[in-house]
């Protein structure tokens, strides 16, 4: 199913490219077009679940189906070190030549890799890691619409924050910074290897002797720093959460070269037996000569557009001056840009 909704999601995007011209449109998937304005991405809303289909980021599904209520907060705290200790993959898997340009404002989170909770679940794991066995029970919370004809909603405690890169809510995260013009395959394979790698070592722990409770708190008291609910649009903030030491690679061209960092290649394929991630450097020449494409496209057109004008203002003012001395004017017929 996940590799059939891809594939239905890149014929989608191929036929919408083909049909737009038919009718004197033009379909837009660069990310940052015009400057000032909304950019254009996705929001990669994603979830694991067991094969029996338990969705391992619902509490109290997984409470149910497993009888156990340690097993919740040991995925989250893991979803927690997963963005911490490789937020350079995640932010390696939203680069796009226009991504760059939207990052950061309008709808849009900046390039620091961090996990938005909310309040409920954030003083939950907060109280488990400092010894508290309660079960988490987030309460709904009523939102006024601001107008006085209309009754104030119910909306879930766990509600999105929109600034967030990676915000959870009613059981899935949603990875808010990938670009209009991605295939959300290599996001969703990075979001799974990198919590693929931290279950390999909270299983290395428990096997070795570890309670899940001292796993999971341990987790938590060393990458509490990856939690933030606060406004990721505010300049200040974001200097604090750099300052902190959360990833942040603002370009797209450093966030590739991330591919052949030891951390990812040598590291970190021999802990979750993948055979082909030693070729990952393939994928990096193909993104690399990706990106220089679409910019010489990109610099091909706004170069074209100036002769152009140039041209356009040159038969202008003949035009104007042929008037002005009275002669008759007559049609100018553009023959060439150079």
């Amino acid at each position: 199913m996940f590799i059939a909704f891809h594939l239905l999601l890149c014929l989608l995007l191929h036929s919408v490219d083909e049909i737009a011209p038919k009718h004197g449109l033009a379909c837009l998937s660069h990310e940052k077009p015009f400057a000032g304005i909304n950019g254009s991405g996705k929001h990669n809303n994603w979830s694991i679940a067991t094969s029996c289909g338990t969705n391992l980021f619902d509490f109290n599904q997984l409470a149910k189906n497993s009888g156990n209520t340690d097993i919740f907060p040991m995925v989250m705290a893991a979803v927690v070190k997963a963005v911490d200790v490789h937020g350079d993959l995640m932010r390696l898997s939203i680069t796009a030549p226009g991504n760059d340009f939207r990052l950061g404002a309008c709808e849009a989170p900046p390039a620091i890799m961090s996990v938005y909770l909310g309040d409920a679940m954030t003083t939950y794991l907060d109280e488990y890691r400092k010894g508290s066995d309660a079960a988490y029970s987030p309460q709904s919370k009523l939102v006024s619409l601001g107008a006085t004809t209309l009754p104030s909603i119910q909306i879930p405690n766990e509600d999105r924050n929109r600034t967030s890169p990676f915000p959870y809510g009613n059981g899935r995260f949603e990875f808010r910074s990938v670009g209009s013009s991605q295939n959300v395959s290599l996001v969703n394979t990075v979001l799974n290897t990198i919590l693929a790698d931290t279950f390999k070592e909270f299983a290395d722990a428990l096997e070795g002797g570890t309670s899940p409770q001292e796993v999971t708190r341990a987790a938590l008291d060393n990458h509490w720093k990856s939690i933030f609910n606060g406004d990721n649009y505010c300049l200040k903030n974001q200097e604090e959460l750099t300052a902190k030491g959360l990833w942040r690679i603002d370009s797209s061209v450093e966030a590739m070269k991330r591919y052949s960092a030891p951390k990812n290649k040598v590291s970190l394929p021999p802990r979750i037996d993948i055979p082909l991630w030693n070729d990952i450097i393939t994928i990096w020449n193909v993104s690399c000569f990706y990106f220089v494409l679409i910019f010489v496209v990109i610099v091909s057109c706004v170069l074209y557009l100036i002769c152009l004008v140039r041209v356009c203002l040159r038969e202008w003012v003949s035009f104007l001056l042929r008037n002005a001395m009275h002669e008759k004017p007559c049609c100018c017929h553009i023959t060439s840009v150079l």
